[in-house]
């Protein structure tokens, strides 16, 4: 088994889309932007940043979901439905997928993108999210989010858990016993007790945003620096490190800039089903879409029909 196989990553922004990876070969599975996943037992979610949708996809097939939210960054699934963050309205939804409406809205702030909220976790059994900080203006946090973010719980946002961040993503509960988060710019993964007291800062070297954790093994995103014109900045990585070590394993080069969130699987099977169920549910989007646009070509072509015998051609 190689160090990368059976995972499922997605990128956002121009690029990206979400991809799969297995035998060191990087497959393309949706060719639109995502930034977070979900996945539960029988179903896998994807926040499609280019449409601001949810498409959520089971045994059965797929949805997606649209409502009144922005700029749409991460999915938590639930058993009702999922969690969602829509960073341009500062808020948190929670949806209803039987009844298709929003079942609860959480609104940090009435100015658009001022906290630039992006990740949802769950931790000691509580929703939490992460956010660039509690800023009072629009996109307050540009030029200005050098320790600024923080961590903290969707029912108590006095307190933050964790603060002092800088671009805080990424919430990752490992099955090590331990809390890790991705400091995002200042390129550092932090390494939390439970009761959130720093054990370890590793620097990546970059932009860090997506985290898995499997056998030891601590697989992070390492997105390409959106400041640089050098080819090997230009696109980014997914790199595994020993988590008893802290020693990088090895890296791959994925193609795309950014990388958002990473799903890693310890059975194979499952992870084929779930590379399977999308491709499934791609072909057929693309191929009603294609339907869609031959009937209007149909539709186009009659027109000129019509007006060739009205004008007498």
């Amino acid at each position: 088994m190689h160090v990368f196989d059976d995972i499922i990553f997605s990128a956002p922004n121009q690029g990206g889309g979400v991809f799969s990876c297995r035998n060191d070969a990087i497959i393309c599975l949706d060719d639109r932007p995502t930034c977070g996943l979900s996945l539960a037992p029988g179903k896998l979610a994807r926040a499609v940043q280019a449409e601001d949708a949810v498409v959520l996809t089971n045994a059965e097939g797929g949805q997606e979901y649209r409502g009144p939210w922005a700029d749409i960054h991460d999915v938590l699934l639930t058993e009702q439905g999922f969690y969602l963050v829509s960073t341009e309205t500062s808020e948190v939804l929670q949806w209803d997928v039987a009844k298709k409406t929003v079942a609860g809205r959480w609104q940090f702030s009435e100015h658009r993108d001022s906290w630039h909220i992006n990740c949802l976790g769950i931790v000691h059994e509580e929703l939490c999210f992460t956010a660039f900080g509690d800023f009072s203006e629009a996109r307050g946090y540009k030029n200005n989010s050098a320790t600024r973010g923080f961590l903290r719980s969707i029912h108590d946002t006095k307190n933050p858990w964790l603060e002092g961040l800088s671009q805080p993503h990424s919430i990752l509960t490992a099955q090590d016993g331990y809390l890790y988060l991705c400091d995002s710019e200042t390129g550092n993964i932090r390494q939390y007790t439970m009761e959130f007291t720093l054990q370890r800062t590793l620097n990546i070297g970059g932009y860090s945003r997506g985290l898995a954790w499997r056998d030891g093994i601590l697989f992070v995103g390492l997105s390409a620096s959106r400041n640089t014109v050098e080819s090997e900045h230009q696109q980014a990585k997914i790199v595994a490190f020993d988590t008893k070590t802290w020693t990088e394993i090895d890296r791959i080069v994925v193609p795309c800039q950014e990388i958002y969130d990473l799903l890693i699987f310890d059975d194979r099977e499952e992870f084929l089903f779930w590379v399977e169920r999308i491709l499934i549910y791609e072909r057929t989007r693309a191929l009603d879409r294609i339907r869609s646009l031959e009937e209007k070509l149909a539709g186009k072509t009659n027109e000129c029909a019509r007006l060739h015998v009205f004008l007498g051609y």
